[in-house]
């Protein structure tokens, strides 16, 4: 195996929270352990000294931690884009990788980079993007409205003429949106997220004693994560299981999705300590989450790939997912409960089903956990990933 040098390109690194974000860090962590030279570029300033504990090399153009939708959704990738060219010239990479940012690729064409692009995909806008991200409901939707074609058409720009040799899908469900656009097949390869080995695996047999049985979901606040729904079905729960308790963990990206959770909760006169919004979290509150809640839900409407319930199959949570992204392959038949769509009934008729049949509980979520450890590891992902490198660059000199 050719020891590469490779340059990632990234839009979503530290101090930025998120699948994506942590995706970033652990394939270049992971290829560094695998022996190669990894550069990593992104953008942001490093507050809490995170770079230099990393066994790989950052280089963060100048910029503020500005994680504004627009400035990191359009303009931070074009930035990024022309930075690469300085960086070609003054250190010999055999490879450039396309970590996130959706439509670097297209500004990629007008730069002199005359070495493989590879393009990881995780999924494609204007799926995944924020319903509101004016507060004035109006303005929102003129906005929206003007926003979501532009998102599109730079889609279909970037794939038919943005600079890259191969693309790397995070899943098949995205590998079919890739093929619909008339991407050939022989340009895609799957590789799937890992799953860090950062969750403690809880205990196998559930307990029913503690003061509360716990719902989690892990996800920033916004539409197309379907916490409204899961909100929706806590009356249900309630009813069966009164000390219930529904965390949402994350940042609230949405501040309208935030008031219409607030305004559901108090029109089901359901407390506070019932449904806690916990807004931005560390990793760490992630492991600690994790630990103590019994159920894991995951009600979303869209996923590229979902790092977060593949987290709770890893520590043994038994989870509850919809039918998007790579869910369907991660739960399969006999680890998880799997729902067309996130329907208050059916979720709170899931949870149910969990509480009143520990055994079933505990088969599902060894089952998950198992499944994860076996096909989620990152050094093998890793290894993938080098094969692709490896057909890319000698393809080059065919």
């Amino acid at each position: 195996m050719k020891l590469y040098k490779i340059l990632v390109i990234s839009t979503d690194f530290d101090p930025l929270i998120g699948g994506t974000s942590r995706h970033t860090s652990c394939l270049c962590n992971s290829l560094s352990c695998n022996g190669l030279d990894v550069h990593l570029l992104t953008y942001g300033i490093d507050t809490n000294g995170y770079d230099r504990q990393q066994n790989y090399h950052i280089v963060r153009i100048n910029s503020k931690n500005n994680f504004n939708y627009l400035y990191r959704h359009l303009f931070i990738p074009i930035k990024l884009a022309f930075s690469v060219s300085k960086h070609l010239k003054n250190n010999d990479y055999d490879l450039v990788h396309v970590c996130s940012g959706n439509y670097i690729p297209l500004p990629l064409r007008f730069t002199t980079v005359n070495i493989p692009v590879i393009w990881t995909i995780h999924n494609l806008p204007p799926a995944e993007m924020s319903t509101h991200i004016i507060r004035n409901c109006v303005l929102n939707s003129i906005f929206i409205a003007f926003i979501k074609p532009i998102f599109a058409i730079s889609v279909v720009l970037s794939l038919k003429f943005g600079k890259f040799n191969h693309i790397i899908s995070v899943s098949e469900f995205i590998q079919q949106k890739l093929l619909l656009k008339h991407v050939p097949a022989e340009k895609i390869d799957v590789v799937p997220n890992g799953v860090e080995k950062r969750i403690s695996p809880r205990e196998a047999t559930p307990n029913f004693h503690k003061k509360w049985f716990t719902i989690l979901v892990i996800a920033r606040v916004v539409e197309h994560k379907g916490q409204l729904e899961l909100v929706k079905a806590m009356p249900r729960i309630l009813a069966h299981i009164p000390h219930a308790r529904c965390i949402i963990a994350g940042e609230i990206i949405s501040e309208n999705y935030r008031d219409s959770i607030i305004e559901e909760m108090k029109s089901n006169s359901i407390e506070d300590n019932k449904i806690i919004l916990t807004g931005k979290i560390s990793d760490e509150d992630v492991k600690g989450y994790l630990s103590d809640c019994d159920i894991y839900v995951q009600p979303s409407y869209e996923e590229g790939f979902c790092i977060a319930i593949a987290e709770a199959m890893y520590g043994r949570v038994p989870v509850i997912g919809t039918e998007t992204g790579a869910i369907p392959t991660f739960i399969g038949n006999d680890r998880g409960i799997l729902l067309p769509t996130p329907n208050p009934d059916s979720i709170a008729d899931a949870v149910i089903k969990y509480f009143d049949n520990p055994e079933i509980m505990m088969r599902y979520a060894e089952n998950g956990r198992n499944y994860i450890q076996q096909n989620y590891d990152w050094d093998a992902i890793a290894k993938k990933t080098i094969v692709i490198y490896d057909k890319v660059i000698t393809n080059r000199f065919k």
